[in-house]
């Protein structure tokens, strides 16, 4: 599959930090309204009450965060502010939504629940989610309008060197992940980095991407994951999870082609010589706390829609090696 690129925001990720900004509360004297989002607020009592909770999420999320924490919301928070008024006057005129006000409460709700959302604890760590998103009219575009958004996790003060580079590698992989030609820029592309699975050894990450080009029947959903060892900022390897010596790949089809035999619902038409290779890529696992999901593909099944087929920690631990069974379990 092709990569899709979302220029624009990669340009904001490199900037990141060398803007500031003074978020507009909800509190601002409405005799003092100037631009056209802060009339329609206060002309709004529905609309004056979501910009307080808005307001509000966004203090306390900034009090919440590191000093870089806080210059990533304060560059994003004023990005989203420039942005409502041509995202929802250009919705307005395709006819996406009734009216402008309607238009604002969701965007408005949406960025609420962002900032709630911004810090995560996860077994033993704190990540936080940066938000970045870029809505732009674009005449060259079927709809003049496309929408970007992503969504990446940080180390929220990171406590060693291990884990600093661990947030610059996801910085660059995500800029790479969204390096694209310039074919797709009418594509409306929702991403996002999800943190899965994560111990002292280790951090797992799910990769979501949801497209979507006006006028097309529907969008279109990609999913990946990868793992990364803390020590040495490496990319998890089968061979550090399994011993060779118990031959860990002709069990590991055995177990999913078994387990997909036994299910009904994750039944296919199993092409055995590519499920071997499938199986025992770690790009196509999920790692978790009691095992792994596979994700299969079209290449085991066929035209059927792929199953996720999840192996536990207790079925897989004779093939572990002791390198596997320390960065599961200690």
């Amino acid at each position: 599959m092709m990569k899709k690129s979302v220029p624009i925001l990669l340009t904001i990720i490199v900037l990141f930090g060398l803007l500031s900004i003074q978020a507009t509360a909800a509190s601002f004297d409405c005799k003092k309204a100037a631009s056209w989002v802060e009339k329609t607020v206060c002309s709004n009592p529905e609309l004056s009450k979501l910009d307080e909770q808005m307001a509000k999420a966004y203090q306390d999320t900034l009090a919440s965060l590191s000093p870089e924490g806080q210059k990533e919301t304060k560059q994003y928070q004023k990005q989203w502010l420039k942005e409502i008024a041509p995202y929802c006057k250009a919705r307005l005129k395709l006819k996406f939504v009734d009216d402008t006000d309607e238009c604002l409460k969701d965007v408005y709700k949406e960025r609420t629940t962002q900032l709630q959302q911004s810090l995560i604890k996860f077994h033993g760590r704190i990540f936080r989610n940066v938000h970045v998103s870029h809505s732009e009219t674009k005449e060259t575009c079927p709809y003049a309008f496309i929408k970007q958004e992503l969504t990446y996790p940080q180390i929220e003060t990171p406590r060693d060197k291990n884990e600093k580079s661990w947030n610059t590698f996801i910085i660059q992989k995500v800029s790479d992940d969204l390096k694209l030609d310039t074919d797709n820029d009418c594509t409306n592309i929702d991403v996002k980095y999800a943190v899965i699975f994560t111990n002292k050894h280790l951090i797992s990450l799910q990769r979501e991407e949801f497209s979507y080009n006006h006028g097309a029947p529907h969008g279109y959903t990609y999913r990946a994951s990868f793992s990364r060892l803390l020590d040495g900022n490496k990319k998890l390897q089968a061979a550090d999870l399994f011993d060779e010596k118990t031959r860990w790949r002709t069990k590991l089809a055995a177990l999913v082609s078994l387990q997909m035999k036994k299910d009904e619902e994750e039944a296919c038409d199993v092409n055995q010589s590519a499920l071997m290779e499938i199986v025992t890529l770690p790009s196509n696992w999920v790692i978790l706390k009691d095992g792994f999901d596979i994700q299969l593909n079209e290449y085991a099944c066929g035209d059927r829609t792929a199953p996720l087929i999840t192996i536990d920690w207790k079925t897989l631990n004779p093939y572990l090696s002791k390198k596997g069974h320390s960065l599961i379990y200690e």
